[in-house]
């Protein structure tokens, strides 16, 4: 039954905006007695560095974000995780090759 409901969360979340899935996010961390916050305390870091997960993308805090969700980064934030292995965009041989070109 788990893994019904993290389909049905992901197909949700591939038809959301950016803006859509911070709140998507925010409100499941509500119904849980959670917070932006309280994920920082618990985490002896800002509210700030857990909130740039969620606006610019942060690989550490997006994997901890998705953790209390009970669901995988890359099904909360699809557009920043390529679809081959699971890893952040940044973080992928493509990425970095354009990278290298745009440096060159």
């Amino acid at each position: 039954m788990e893994c019904n409901e993290n389909k049905k969360k992901v197909e949700l979340v591939e038809k959301l905006s950016d803006k859509e899935i911070n709140r998507w996010v925010k409100y499941q961390l509500k119904i849980r007695g959670l917070s932006i916050a309280k994920i920082a305390d618990e985490n002896s870091v800002s509210r700030q560095a857990v909130s740039a997960a969620l606006n610019r993308g942060c690989a550490r805090w997006e994997y901890v974000v998705a953790e209390y969700l009970d669901m995988k980064p890359h099904e909360i934030w699809p557009d920043r995780y390529d679809n081959n292995n699971y890893l952040p965009l940044y973080l992928t041989s493509d990425s970095l090759k354009s990278k290298e070109k745009g440096n060159a």
